[in-house]
């Protein structure tokens, strides 16, 4: 997808990829990327288990997918969650949806912890969702931001009354004026 890698983190649970790439990405690139992570790990269990203790990497395997799967943020769970949002509600409203669903699952998971190495865990995700929580706004505006200082070719049109209601993949008309023009007024 050539997309541009800013730094990959390894973590106990697995590893995380921070990408340098714009919000207003096609939700099909999005979508494939943030499946590819879980693909990557099954492919992986896959080969490894050829080698060694088949019933370990599969248990490995299965905890370490359904994990990933889990809808909070970092997880590649939210990021699908989060394409699948943004295909039916406006940018904003579909993060915020992420947001809310990621800490009801963290909430879940905090009350079914067992142990310590669970308790650490749980520790950078609730920091990372905090994060996501705080920085909202300026995902909304970095959003705005890019369609304004860039071109992307978008097919479809959407007459809209305010920016809350912008969409991924769509060009917009806002109260009659074409988004550029709207969003010159906003940043100017």
């Amino acid at each position: 997808m050539s997309w541009k890698i800013k730094k990959i983190k390894i973590l106990p649970f697995g590893g995380i990829t921070i990408f340098e790439n714009p919000i207003n990405i096609p939700l099909k690139q999005e979508f494939l990327v943030s499946i590819s992570g879980v693909m990557f790990q099954t492919l992986g269990s896959f080969i490894l288990s050829k080698f060694y203790d088949k019933t370990l990497f599969i248990n490995i395997h299965y905890t370490l997918l359904i994990f990933n799967l889990l809808p909070i943020f970092p997880l590649d769970g939210s990021k699908i969650w989060n394409v699948f949002f943004n295909y039916f509600l406006p940018f904003k409203k579909s993060h915020i949806c992420s947001i809310i669903i990621s800490s009801c699952f963290l909430f879940l998971l905090v009350i079914s912890l067992k142990s310590f190495s669970s308790l650490l865990i749980f520790f950078f995700l609730i920091r990372t969702e905090i994060t996501e929580i705080k920085n909202h706004k300026v995902y909304f505006y970095k959003f705005l931001l890019e369609r304004y200082m860039y071109s992307f070719d978008y097919s479809k049109i959407l007459y809209i009354h305010n920016i809350e209601q912008m969409r991924k993949e769509y060009y917009h008309y806002i109260r009659f004026q074409s988004e550029k023009t709207f969003l010159k007024k906003l940043f100017e």
